[in-house]
């Protein structure tokens, strides 16, 4: 047996040369392992020499930059510029002026502010500019398309910009996160550093930036480091490459601002004012510009409804005369523009609702309404406020309320006057400026928020106020237990009530003397925010009368932004049970008039201080006794307080 297998064996290999197939699948499979650890091995040596090579591209790249930093500043390679020679401003200005209408003076100005660093070389900023004026009257427009000319024209390689918006930064906790912001709008790509809302910050960092305008720096009074790319406090001690100051960078520094030139150059020290050598001052815009102005959006509008919903768009001239007359003139190209995004929504939510078979909608006035028709639907895009329904609601309201007539007629003497300061505005005509912050003095329980939420509704239904809530608050809401947080507790209690009333109650009570620097702390944020927040902020101190003309000497000026002041009587005894009339009818119980003449008597005879508060009390007390008194009076009647109820003795 075993000679034939051998000779088996002889045979195959003399005929074939090779091994069997199960001997030759075994070789083939570790030869291909070998292979792949092999491959293997190569992998990770290539992977190990990419690293090595990389690593050794970036030190030079690193120090190279470094190298460049050293010789040429760390802005070499900043954006390319023409030489003036090259540039025709002249075109620059003319285009400009076709694609933002209506501020020939303020663009003719801006374009030689960006002309000027042409003619005069340095290092550092460029120039500073101020652009200021109402709001939505095209300053950043200008800007924004004045960079996009610059771009195409190649004057600069990008019409890019950083943005640095100081309201951010409201104590000096925010320190660290204003030196990130500001080195990072620095390093960023562009020739542009735009500086908004400085009016709203500290003053801390406006002093700061005063420092970064002045000596083209700010020193670090931390030790900071870069961590890949941004600016942290160094927490590990010794430092081999530390950062003890920002240089400002070549860069145009542009500040945007509401306010008018005056008031925004009164924010800084006369040193820092003689170095904005640009300050521009936009105009509010003529009636032609706004019409325009309209125009431009309507056709936006009609672009988007036909792309979007495949719908064909129409304003009649009607409607468009009706827009410029019922916008908000105070927010110029903004007010106009929110119509668009009125009009946006309306024509979706319509679109939703059936399907369109003409595929057509007219925008047109009904009936002193703005109204969208869309085959047989129509909707009504804006209904202007009823004034006189609001004059009506507020009487209403006056009805239910017990005593305060010289209030009531004071609140009254004001109508006609907040009114026709709307009627002027909405007509685009100069107004004055009307301080609507008051003062209610009087005692405890005489309806002095009931009044404050009753003006808050009011003022929200003419159109002086847009939201119309009432934010009540005492000196804990106001004043931190630390020093540096007063301020930002304040603001943030000042953000809830902007739109509508921030009611102060036993305000007095924010200033404890001239040694109390937290609760002056307090007043002097209050004062500034309720100049920023001029028309969209009413504020009211409340409290007693003798405490609240001391309080007025805690702040200058501080009297004289409260002009409206109103005093607040105690109730006399007639008045103190009608209120408790009302307080027990809201609850579905009455008495008799045994029981009125009772109750009068009693209110003569007792110290209420003309406290409502008294009143509603001894009117839930009666509610309590009754229901002890139902229990034994099967036969009572279930809503009617009897004179025992009360327990006056």
């Amino acid at each position: 047996m075993k000679n034939r297998t051998e000779e088996k064996e002889r045979l195959w290999k003399e005929v074939f040369g090779k091994k069997r197939p199960y001997e030759e699948s075994e070789h083939i499979q570790k030869t291909l392992k070998d292979n792949q650890e092999a491959l293997d091995q190569l992998n990770t040596i290539l992977h190990k020499q990419n690293q090595e090579i990389y690593q050794q591209n970036q030190m030079e790249l690193e120090q190279l930059e470094k190298d460049i930093q050293q010789d040429y500043g760390r802005n070499a390679f900043r954006e390319v510029q023409k030489t003036t020679n090259e540039i025709d401003f002249i075109e620059i200005k003319e285009e400009l002026n076709e694609k933002v209408p209506g501020q020939k003076e303020a663009l003719t100005k801006l374009v030689q502010a960006i002309r000027r660093p042409f003619l005069q070389k340095q290092d550092g900023i460029q120039n500073i500019i101020v652009l200021a004026g109402p709001k939505g009257v095209g300053k950043r427009e200008s800007l924004v398309t004045l960079l996009d000319i610059l771009k195409e024209k190649s004057v600069f390689l990008s019409n890019r910009y950083s943005e640095l918006d100081l309201s951010r930064y409201q104590d000096g906790s925010n320190e660290q996160v204003f030196l990130q912001d500001l080195y990072q709008a620095n390093e960023e790509r562009g020739s542009f550093l735009v500086v908004e809302k400085v009016e709203e910050a500290d003053s801390y960092y406006i002093r700061r930036m005063e420092e970064y305008i002045t000596n083209g720096s700010i020193q670090l009074n931390k030790r900071y480091v870069l961590k890949e790319g941004v600016l942290v406090e160094n927490q590990s001690g010794l430092v081999k490459e530390s950062v003890d100051h920002l240089n400002a960078t070549k860069k145009y520094l542009v500040f945007i601002t509401d306010l008018s030139l005056k008031k925004f150059l009164e924010l800084w020290k006369p040193e820092v004012q003689a170095k904005m050598v640009d300050c521009i001052e936009y105009q509010s815009l003529s009636s032609e510009v706004l019409k325009q102005v309209l125009e431009q959006y309507s056709q936006e509008i009609q672009e988007q409804a036909q792309i979007n919903l495949g719908l064909s768009l129409t304003f009649s001239e009607e409607s468009k005369e009706y827009m410029l007359a019922h916008y908000k003139q105070k927010e110029g190209k903004t007010g106009l523009k929110q119509w668009i995004s009125i009009f946006r929504k309306k024509l979706e939510d319509m679109a939703l609702q059936q399907e369109l078979k003409e595929k057509k909608a007219t925008i047109e006035v009904k009936e002193k309404q703005l109204v969208v028709k869309m085959d047989e639907l129509e909707t009504v895009v804006y209904e202007p406020v009823n004034e006189q329904e609001a004059l009506e609601q507020i009487e209403k309201s006056f009805e239910t309320i017990i005593g305060l007539e010289e209030v009531k007629e004071k609140i009254r003497s004001y109508q006609a006057l907040f009114l026709a300061q709307k009627r002027r505005e909405e007509q685009g005509l100069p107004v004055k400026p009307i301080s609507m912050h008051m003062l209610f003095m009087g005692n405890p329980g005489t309806g002095k928020t009931m009044i404050a939420r009753l003006l808050a509704q009011y003022l929200k239904n003419i159109g002086l106020l847009q939201e119309g809530q009432l934010v009540e608050v005492t000196r804990s809401d106001l004043v931190a237990k630390y020093v540096g947080q007063t301020a930002p507790l304040t603001k943030s209690v000042i953000q809830k009530a902007k739109g509508g009333v921030l009611f102060i109650d036993e305000a007095y009570s924010l200033y404890r003397g001239e040694q109390d620097s937290f609760g002056l702390e307090a007043i002097d944020t209050i004062v500034k925010s309720m100049e920023d927040n001029r028309g969209d902020l009413v504020v009211i101190l409340a409290g007693y009368e003798k405490e609240m003309e001391e309080f007025l000497t805690a702040n200058t000026g501080l009297a004289s932004r409260f002009p409206n002041q109103f005093h607040f009587q105690d109730y006399q005894p007639e008045e103190l049970e009608k209120i408790a009339v009302l307080e027990a009818k809201k609850q579905g119980y009455r008495w008799d008039k045994k029981v009125q003449k009772e109750l009068v008597k009693y209110f003569m005879s007792v110290d209420t201080s003309g406290n409502g508060r008294f009143a509603r009390n001894l009117v839930e007390k009666a509610i309590v006794n009754q229901a002890t008194r139902l229990l034994k009076e099967k036969d009572a009647v279930v809503d009617e307080l009897v004179l025992a109820d009360f327990s006056l003795k």
